[in-house]
This record gives C-alpha cells, sequence and structure tokens, in this order.
C-alpha cells in the first residue's frame, strides 16, 4: 500500500510516523514547515517562538518518548510593549497599577455597560466588545489583531474569537491574574521546549522514513474519484494508493480541475505570509522574555529571543533575536530588498541601537496562517465537497485543512490519521496479534 504525504510539517511526518510505507514530498530543502530551526552564523533560529503544551496525556506521553532526555520544561515569560511600556502578558495583578485610574474606570465602566447594551455578534469585533467593553477591546485586542490579519475587527471571523480567546472574558481573565486557574491554551503557564530548537521534533519524527526533501507537488493524475499519481518538479511520476496533504487546501483543489463555482470559493480563501527578520546582536540578552508583542506602529509583530527558551541556540556573549512581520506576499513591504526590510525593522526595535546589530539575515514564508475572515466557513465548505469526490485524499495540518491549530493538535491529527489508514504499523500489530 502506496501512501503519498505532501509535506513534512508536523502534521504530515506524525502521519508518516505511523505508516510502513509512506514517501514524504517536501518542497523546501529541510523538513519542519513552520516547525523547523534555522541555523545563522553559529545562531539558532526557530521560525517565530514554537512551544509544546502539557495536557493532552496520550501525546505528551509521546512526545516526552520521543525526544527522551532533550526537552525542557519551562514557565512561559511574556509582554507586551505598547505606547513605550511593557505590560506582562498573560496579564497579572500589577497591571492595576499599570493602568492609571481613569483607564481603569473606563475599563470597568465600558464593560459593565455591554452587559447591558449587548451587540449583535457577527465578528470579532462585537465579541471581544461584549465580552471585555469598550475600552479593554481597543487598548488590547484591536490594534494587534489587526496587525496580525491586515483586516479590520469587524471583518474577522467569530472563530477566531473560539480559536484564541475561547469562552474568555473579564471575569475569567479576573480569575487567571490571581488564581492562575485558567482553560485556555494562550494563557498556558508551562510549557516543553527541545533544548536544540523546536525543529528537533521533526528530526525525530523523521528517522527511517522515506522523507524527499526539494520535492515540489506540481501536479495530480486521477480519475473516477481517484488520485492515481502525484508528478513533482523534477517530473518523475510517483503512483499511490493514498494521498495525504499538508499543502495549502487552495492548491490541491487548484489542481483538480475544479467547476467555476469552486474557482471562486478557492479565489475567496486567503492565507497570511510571514517575513522573520533574524538579528544577532552584541548584547548578553535583549530581555529575558520569550515573546513580545507589539500592537503599535512597529513593522514586527512580535519578537522571541531563541537564548531564553534554551540557552545553547546562542553563544554566551551575544544573542539572537526573531523579529515576525506579518504580511502579505503582494505588498510593497515583501518586495523589498532584504536589507531594507532589516533596516526598517531594527529602527522599530525599542532599547536597542543600531550599532549593536552584527548580521541580520530574512526569511520570507508563504503561507503562514489560514485567514478567517467572515465569509471563509462558507467557502471552505464548497471546497471541501469538491475534495470530498477523492475517496482517497486526505488532508492534514493547518494549511491542509484551512484551520489555526497548536503543534499538539497537529500531531495527534497526523498520528490519528496514520493509526486508520491501510498500511498502518498499528493495524499491522492487531493483524499479527489476532
Amino acid at each position: 500500500m502506496k501512501n503519498i504525504i505532501i509535506g513534512a510539517g508536523l502534521s504530515g511526518l506524525s502521519c508518516a510516523y505511523k505508516l510502513k510505507d509512506a514517501i514524504v514530498l517536501e518542497k523546501d530543502i529541510a523538513i519542519g514547515g513552520l516547525s523547523k530551526t534555522l541555523s545563522f552564523e553559529g545562531f539558532s533560529f526557530d521560525i517565530g517562538g514554537h512551544r509544546f503544551l502539557p495536557g493532552k496525556p496520550g501525546i505528551e506521553k509521546f512526545i516526552l518518548s520521543l525526544l527522551d532526555g532533550e526537552l525542557i520544561k519551562m514557565e512561559r515569560k511574556s509582554q507586551i510593549y505598547k505606547n513605550r511600556r511593557f505590560f506582562n502578558y498573560p496579564i497579572t495583578p500589577d497591571i492595576v497599577f499599570q493602568l492609571n485610574p481613569l483607564q481603569i474606570f473606563a475599563s470597568g465602566m465600558t464593560f459593565l455597560y455591554r452587559k447591558v447594551a449587548v451587540l449583535d455578534e457577527n465578528s470579532f469585533r462585537e465579541r471581544v466588545i461584549n465580552r471585555f467593553g469598550d475600552y479593554l477591546f481597543n487598548y488590547f485586542f484591536k490594534d494587534y489583531t489587526e496587525k496580525v490579519w491586515g483586516r479590520d475587527c469587524s471583518n474577522i471571523s467569530l472563530d477566531w474569537v473560539d480559536a484564541r480567546i475561547g469562552n474568555m472574558s473579564l471575569f475569567d481573565v479576573a480569575s487567571y491574574i490571581f488564581s492562575k486557574k485558567s482553560r485556555l491554551k494562550s494563557f498556558a503557564d508551562m510549557f516543553y521546549y527541545p533544548k536544540t530548537g523546536i525543529g528537533s521534533i521533526a528530526g525525530r519524527l523523521s528517522s527511517g522514513i522515506d522523507v524527499r526533501t526539494s520535492s515540489a507537488v506540481v501536479g495530480l493524475g486521477y480519475s473516477g474519484g481517484h488520485i492515481n499519481e502525484v508528478v513533482t518538479d523534477d517530473n518523475k511520476r510517483l503512483p499511490c494508493d493514498n494521498l495525504i496533504s499538508t499543502m495549502p487546501i487552495t492548491e490541491l483543489a487548484s489542481m483538480l480541475n475544479p467547476p467555476a463555482d469552486v474557482k471562486r470559493a478557492i479565489d475567496a480563501l486567503s492565507y497570511r505570509d510571514l517575513i522573520c527578520v533574524f538579528i544577532i546582536v552584541e548584547k548578553n540578552n535583549y530581555s529575558d522574555n520569550h515573546w513580545i508583542y507589539f500592537p503599535n506602529k512597529e513593522v514586527f509583530g512580535r519578537l522571541d529571543e531563541p537564548k531564553n527558551w534554551s540557552r545553547i541556540l546562542s553563544s554566551h556573549h551575544q544573542t539572537g533575536l526573531c523579529l515576525e512581520i506579518f504580511t502579505d506576499r503582494n505588498s510593497e513591504l515583501w518586495h523589498r530588498d532584504d536589507l531594507e526590510i532589516a533596516h526598517a525593522a531594527v529602527k522599530d526595535l525599542p532599547l536597542i541601537n543600531g550599532v549593536d546589530i552584527k548580521d541580520h539575515y530574512v526569511l520570507r514564508v508563504f503561507d503562514a496562517y489560514p485567514v478567517y475572515d467572515l465569509h471563509y466557513k462558507k467557502h471552505l465548505a464548497v471546497v471541501r465537497k469538491f475534495l470530498s469526490g477523492y475517496k482517497n485524499l486526505y488532508t492534514l495540518g493547518r494549511t491542509g485543512d484551512f484551520k489555526y491549530m497548536n503543534m499538539d493538535d497537529c500531531i495527534e491529527q497526523g498520528l490519528s490519521l496514520g493509526e486508520r489508514l491501510p498500511g498502518s504499523r498499528v493495524l499491522e500489530e492487531d493483524r499479527k496479534c489476532k
């Protein structure tokens, strides 16, 4: 049974890990997808900071076994930099000393007002205002959300609230502040991280698997609702019994000669792209945070410092920073040269002098996040219905399923599919037992 998997990110590799006979095709020169670790001038950088969250016993046990002795368990440290001030995130009790009395009063009054004057919830904007009040929405939520997605909060789906905020309200934040209890993943205090970078997970998953890098899929052979073969950019044609795709669902559907209505749905779906500016700084540390969030007018939206995740990722007397710029491939910024992008990022970086920068490297990342606009669900349903006509085709992961997923979700989904497919090591072991 020949299983072809498109994409060597965590979802694709986790699926392959459970299969006896799988070929993984990866268009990049390296495996890991968004969860890879890059080396530059002796420093190691993830593509933005990634963490593995505990909470799912089965997946946690699997990862602890996979990276035996390589995982560090640490407590999250992150802040928001807004209006030249740092605020702890997740919020801590000292927030009451960082906001002035007028801001605290406005926060409380607008929150109470929305308990009476409830807005009809059609988008991210109305739901967050109803839960936190107008003042806190404008102060903490609006600018950063619009920077990440490149659109007004009134054009972002309610599903993004569910994905990132869940059922949380101001009452839940208060409970977290004073009791440290929260069901929200983004508020998780403890997490695991591999000593040598997040790419270690992909490295261990790929052991013993036929992974072919620099192999972009450019076409599919199909007939009678069945994918028969995969065509790569070096003109190889690989027969397949099952195709598992983690490539953008829009690209996958476009390879199958979709009808006009499906083409329109494909065109209506979009992904947010990312530029990572990696810089080496002539300082022992920039801060003691894992992440710092920048909701104001800085060109970048988030910073992470690898040395604070694992000391071996940077030298003793210097540190590395990753500055994440949320953008689109058709933007003017995307097409600037690397040096110009790096200069724009460094210029906006607080607490540092340009002369402290030793070197830089710029990486452009396509299709980093599926965009949850107001109508994405309707268009996605059309595309999924079309793809469901191919009975041996499966989609996985954040880009393949057009679904925002954390690392543990991606691994869980990949393992689960791999266990169910023909050729699964689990099914083979079950047959032997019988």
